[in-house]
């Protein structure tokens, strides 16, 4: 098993952090590879990814295709995660929905 090494910043996850804990029934988490997370009844709902590069936002499939045209500046799918409900979101871009 190779050891890989990481460099993100808690305080990119922070904001988001902060709008995901707004919701019911959300508490904040610790998820893959020791980075920060926000859950919802147990349940992934957005993290920092490892990388820190962006953060995985659970998110309907129905919809995520919507954001990806919408706001390709923000929104990203990295192969991995197109079989799965999430969109991408990269942290230092997420600043310019405000």
């Amino acid at each position: 098993m190779k050891n890989k090494m990481h460099s993100f910043d808690y305080t990119d996850f922070e904001a988001v952090k902060n709008i995901a804990l707004t919701f019911p029934n959300t508490e904040e988490s610790v998820s893959h590879e020791g980075t920060p997370s926000v859950k919802m009844r147990g349940k992934l709902m957005c993290r920092l990814h490892d990388s820190g590069e962006f953060i995985p936002i659970r998110l309907d499939f129905k919809i995520r295709d919507h954001y990806l045209e919408r706001y390709p500046e923000i929104f990203h799918l990295p192969d991995h995660f197109k079989a799965y409900p999430y969109l991408c979101m990269w942290i230092h871009n997420y600043d310019l929905v405000y």
